[in-house]
């Protein structure tokens, strides 16, 4: 800091005089731009008397008679007039002081006096030391002791009286993908840097948004290192993005410090790197659980179609932990409930139990954060809010419908268990099925939302009476098979089939129910006749056929879906109790197993689309158009 001149407002006119330049402000003496304070005396008795360089304070300061005031509360009055950057008047003691006759004392005026004493040894150019001096010298009780004065000076000379400095700053840019902390400049009075020990100061950090509206969230502070950064608890995804200015003062907090401030000023852009959309509108009428409201356990909400692995849904006001695939958020806003983000699934899964007012409080408190790059390109955003933490998706059938993988990797299950235990399953009054995936959109949805290997409701060799009763089928079934009746089972040489149904694989649960999914033509490239390739068979009849391990018949023919993993199904191990029960991989690809086949987790339980079901809404669907919606999270409830 350097002495400038300043100007001070005097009896309605201008002077200028010898200050100091603080944060900015034009301040008389130590940074203020007006001093008020004391009460004029007229000079009496005791006045102050003229000023020599022989004088010591006693005789420039004389006790005097009770009209005039005592040096004890002459200096307490310049103490308070300084520390509190008023105007120092004269009094019936000071009037000797003010050299220019003004009514009034500058701090150039007040050292003056202390300058002229012969008796001193040293004493601070600087008019910004006036304060420290007068805080010192007023302590004395010997004013004829130029030694205790001396003292007093020389303390004086050590106090900080400078302001902390703070350099220029660029406008910021903070983001949720990106930088979410700006390093500051700055040195406090003493000349000690930000990134020192002895650095000592105190600091606000206040947040105008676009509106001139002052933030109330106390959402950044200034680290004791000089970095702008989020507070304690803060995430940078609890920060409404948009545009900000940042006004941050620093205060020394040096010992004998005058306590100065300082000051910097700067724009802030708080943004979602890409994008972000927080949903709105989402309230209990737009579910219908069948009447059960109150005890709903679990909840789901998941990125519709496909997404990037930068995208992140999140629960706005909740503690975020975890990093990696996983991000956990608790403190939701209900107790004992805590959601988890997949970045690999795109779901928010969330954990326990409440009633549906509480579910959809927390639904209305989920943003998410996209990532528009490469696949996930779209001028669209959708997301599913669901009352199950089930797998949900929006079948063909104009109908949501749920999956859930079923452990059972530490016992093992059979088929035919599998098929009785899921159809014994409910979500909702919705009845359970082991799944039928009859659609590349829903095999490419589910897929990656589910792990194991695991039954799903398929079957061939359906004529056997033991695979009906393990398939839950009858004989009479046989009459309504759909898709390839059972006279178009055909023993023709590359085939296996025995005439039972062997090789052509049905739908044995849920709507699909009989329904024909494709044949074991074994056409596969290895010669070994237990080693088929899956080629799907058209619906219509196939009698035109002469060797099915050489054409088949495409044209206007319609193949039902299949997602058979190659040279499947082959009916690898064909005795009696050979490979007839369908399951999926971990990896979604279809193939075909014994009934009690050890490799299996366990069974993907499928819900939706059954007659009887009951007329139930378990899911709220929201899509977002990005270049309305998407930017600086304009939807907040």
């Amino acid at each position: 800091m350097t002495d400038i001149n300043t100007t001070s407002k005097i009896s309605g006119r201008l002077r200028t005089t010898p200050g100091v330049l603080i944060g900015g402000l034009s301040l008389l003496l130590l940074g203020g731009n007006a001093f008020a304070g004391f009460v004029t005396s007229s000079v009496g008795t005791g006045a102050a008397t003229d000023l020599t360089a022989s004088q010591p304070l006693n005789a420039i300061f004389p006790d005097g008679d009770s009209s005039a005031p005592t040096f004890t509360t002459t200096m307490n009055d310049l103490y308070n007039c300084l520390s509190n950057q008023q105007t120092c008047t004269t009094n019936a003691k000071t009037a000797a002081l003010d050299t220019n006759n003004d009514g009034e004392l500058s701090d150039a005026e007040i050292l003056a006096t202390f300058t002229a004493m012969s008796c001193l040894t040293s004493v601070p150019s600087a008019n910004k030391y006036a304060r420290a001096i007068v805080t010192e010298v007023k302590q004395l009780s010997d004013l004829s002791d130029c030694d205790a004065v001396q003292t007093a000076i020389t303390t004086a000379s050590t106090y900080v009286v400078d302001a902390p400095s703070i350099d220029d700053m660029s406008d910021v840019s903070l983001a949720q993908y990106g930088t979410t902390n700006a390093q500051m400049t700055i040195t406090d009075g003493a000349g000690n840097a930000h990134n020192t020990a002895d650095y000592s100061v105190s600091s606000t950090v206040t947040l105008t948004d676009s509106n001139s509206m002052t933030v109330t969230q106390n959402w950044f502070e200034l680290g004791s290192n000089g970095m702008l950064q989020l507070t304690s608890g803060t995430s940078i995804e609890d920060v409404t993005p948009g545009t900000y200015t940042v006004d941050v003062s620093v205060t020394d907090t040096n010992t004998n410090s005058y306590g100065l401030s300082g000051t910097q000023q700067f724009g802030l852009t708080v943004s979602n790197q890409r994008g972000c959309i927080i949903n709105n509108g989402i309230a209990s009428a737009n579910f219908d659980t069948n009447g059960d409201n109150s005890a709903i356990s679990g909840a789901k909400v998941t990125i519709s179609g496909s997404h990037n692995t930068n995208d992140l849904l999140f629960v706005r006001t909740a503690t975020k932990s975890g990093s990696g695939n996983t991000v956990t958020y608790t403190n939701v806003g209900t107790s004992g409930i805590t959601g988890t983000y997949n970045k690999t699934s795109g779901q928010l899964e969330f954990t326990g139990s409440t009633t549906i007012d509480n579910w959809i409080s927390i639904f209305r408190k989920v943003g998410y954060i996209y990532d528009d790059s490469g696949a996930a390109a779209s001028t669209t955003r959708s997301l599913i809010f669901s009352l199950s933490t089930n797998v949900v998706f929006n079948h063909s059938d104009g109908k949501s419908h749920f999956y859930k993988f079923k452990d059972e990797s530490e016992n093992g299950i059979d088929f035919d268990d599998a098929l009785v235990a899921a159809g014994n399953s409910t979500l909702f009054g919705l009845q359970g099925y082991l799944a039928t995936i009859t659609s590349a959109a829903e095999q490419q949805y589910i897929q990656p939302k589910l792990g194991g290997i695991g039954w799903i409701g398929g079957c061939d060799r359906l004529g056997d009476s033991t695979i009906q009763s393990n398939c839950g089928i009858s004989a009479s079934d046989l009459t309504n098979l759909q898709g390839k009746a059972k006279t178009a089972w055909t023993t023709t040489t590359g085939h296996h089939a025995t005439g039972d149904g062997e090789s052509y694989f049905y739908w044995v649960t849920g709507p699909e129910r009989l329904e024909f999914i494709g044949e074991d033509t074994r056409n596969c490239s290895s010669s070994n006749y237990a080693e088929r390739k899956q080629e799907t068979l058209p619906i219509s009849s196939d009698s035109s056929l002469t060797d099915p391990a050489v054409s088949i018949v495409t044209t206007g023919s319609n193949y039902p879906y299949h997602n058979f993993q190659g040279c499947e199904p082959n009916n690898y191990r064909h005795d009696s109790n050979g490979e007839n029960y369908m399951h999926v991989y971990a990896s979604g690809a279809w193939n075909d197993y014994r009934v009690d086949d050890s490799n299996i987790a366990g069974y993907l339980i499928e819900y939706g689309g059954m007659s009887g079901d009951p007329d139930v809404d378990l899911t709220e669907d929201k899509s977002y158009n990005v270049a309305t919606e998407g930017q600086f999270c304009v939807h907040q409830s």
